[in-house]
């Protein structure tokens, strides 16, 4: 055995001794950062409430909104292939912050070994490896790389699915025809923003397949599996209650400046403006300008390298399903930015071997060993510069403890009560009959009425009957009205009593009220 490891251990070189201790340490910090940063956030515990759910009663509902609109039933806007994912490590982990944290960390590692296959098989091997790291490290990934958000499984599925559609290309038959557009309708069943990349998808599909290889049959057979994809969306959506499923989707998805429509081109032209500012500029302080002129140059260079067909792939595929999104989300958070990531990073690393082989120039006139170390010494800063803020970050938010301080209000809350809560605390106070904040807001809206209106928070409220709320200063989810929150402050002060508050960095300071109603 001994000699065994010897012989193993001379023949690796000291470039793969580093890439494995690099990986180590990613994995070390990815590790003992995943519960710290980013914060436990509201909006991935609607997520993780309805796996929970799911692995209990076998229903795609949300729990924690009083079954409004049917919402305990099925909640029609999540996608059942996430939920079912999350679900599964639900049922491995005991925490269901850990479960949702590590199926995202898992799909971080899907990511990766797709955009190496996708860069290789594009590119060459070169061009994956420093992909393959890039994304690994990169700011984006690793923010909802701990998230129990559906975005990094999304980003991770769009990639996957340009790598079917170029598999097909190698090798056009039915069988994988048909697979490949199967799994281009299924990315809307992750997340409903996965709509925005079957038409690019579809279009390389067309591009490459049909009008280049002229293998309209297998064009045919793609278009048959999206349309079999669509159906099993339908089909899972709708069911077990069709009429409340088109409810539902009517009163969830539209209002709220969701009507795309009625807004002007020019309008849709700045919310994009915005979008790529804010995430590409502006983001992390400003340091997002790093990453931007490496995706820039990945861009601008596709058209001007000599073999550029599938670098032009990548820049149609960007542009159509950036378009998309921008002319149908009116709502653009930054963290959507991720999706497009994987391919704007094989855009860039491409790009830059390319400035260091064929561009020409002043680097044309340097000497082949000079010019060969150009490219892997260009990606090794940027690789650098964003492990350094990855660490940066895990270091930051390191104090953040959000067992603590749940564990904290658990033991100011009697066992089996009904808590009125921030969907923050849901992670922590999972198998209470908790209620959301949310919940005063969305009763209002699904019934159609004023928002905030006086009579019908006190009303909703004594249907409801807490047995304690917890406030903080703001509530943190800032999903709640003015109106509902100084509601909430008179409620607690006639019919509730402060039994402590609970401090925390990084958190609100959340004081929790036991109410009665003799």
């Amino acid at each position: 055995m001994q000699k065994t490891f010897e012989k193993l251990r001379n023949k690796i070189t000291w470039q793969e001794w580093l890439l494995i201790i690099g990986i180590g340490a990613w994995l070390a910090l990815n590790l003992w950062s995943l519960l710290r940063y980013p914060p436990p956030s509201c909006d991935e515990a609607y997520y993780t409430a309805s796996a929970y759910h799911l692995l209990k009663t076998a229903r795609f509902g949300l729990p924690f909104i009083a079954d409004l609109a049917g919402a305990e039933t099925s909640y029609v806007v999540y996608g059942r292939l996430f939920l079912f994912g999350q679900a599964i490590f639900l049922a491995f982990f005991r925490s269901p912050l850990v479960a949702a944290r590590m199926f995202s960390f898992v799909g971080v590692i899907a990511l990766a070994l797709i955009t190496y296959a996708l860069a290789n098989r594009l590119f060459d091997r070169r061009v994956a490896l420093w992909s393959m790291l890039i994304i690994a490290v990169d700011w984006p990934v690793f923010m909802q790389g701990h998230s129990g958000r559906p975005d990094i499984w999304m980003t991770a599925a769009v990639a996957f699915g340009l790598l079917l559609v170029f598999w097909l290309a190698d090798k056009p038959s039915a069988g994988r025809a048909l697979l490949a557009g199967f799994a281009a309708a299924l990315l809307q069943d992750i997340h409903l923003n996965g709509v925005h990349f079957i038409a690019a998808i579809g279009l390389i599909a067309l591009i490459e397949i049909g009008f280049r290889q002229k293998r309209w049959g297998a064009v045919g057979m793609f278009v048959l599996g999206g349309i079999l994809g669509a159906g099993y969306f339908l089909i899972v959506h709708l069911f077990p209650d069709p009429q409340l499923a088109i409810t539902q989707y009517r009163s969830l998805t539209l209002g709220e400046d969701r009507e795309f429509w009625q807004h002007s081109l020019w309008f849709h032209a700045r919310n994009l403006g915005m979008f790529l500012w804010n995430n590409f500029v502006r983001g992390q302080s400003g340091l997002a300008i790093i990453t931007a002129a490496f995706f820039a140059l990945g861009l601008i260079g596709a058209p001007l390298r000599k073999e550029k067909r599938n670098a032009l792939y990548l820049v149609i595929f960007f542009v159509i399903s950036l378009l998309s999104f921008s002319w149908v989300n009116v709502f653009k958070p930054s963290y959507y930015a991720v999706l497009w990531h994987p391919v704007l990073v094989i855009l860039g690393a491409a790009g830059i071997f390319w400035l260091a082989g064929d561009a020409g120039g002043i680097i044309k006139r340097l000497s082949d060993p000079v010019r060969q170390r150009i490219a892997p010494g260009l990606l090794s800063l940027l690789l650098i510069a964003l492990a350094a803020g990855d660490v940066y970050l895990a270091v930051k938010f390191r104090t953040v403890d959000y067992a603590g301080m749940v564990g904290e209000m658990r033991g100011l809350i009697e066992p089996g009560s009904r808590v009125m809560a921030d969907e923050l605390w849901w992670y922590g106070l999972y198998d209470q009959d908790m209620v959301a904040s949310i919940t005063l807001n969305m009763a209002q809206y699904t019934r159609h009425e004023q928002p905030g209106d006086r009579d019908n928070l006190r009303a909703d409220m004594d249907s409801l009957q807490p047995d304690y709320v917890i406030l903080d200063n703001a509530l943190a989810c800032q999903d709640v009205s003015e109106a509902a929150r100084e509601y909430l402050g008179e409620y607690v002060d006639e019919r509730c009593e402060a039994v402590g508050s609970v401090d925390g960095e990084w958190f609100e300071t959340s004081t929790v009220y036991a109410c009665s109603y003799d």
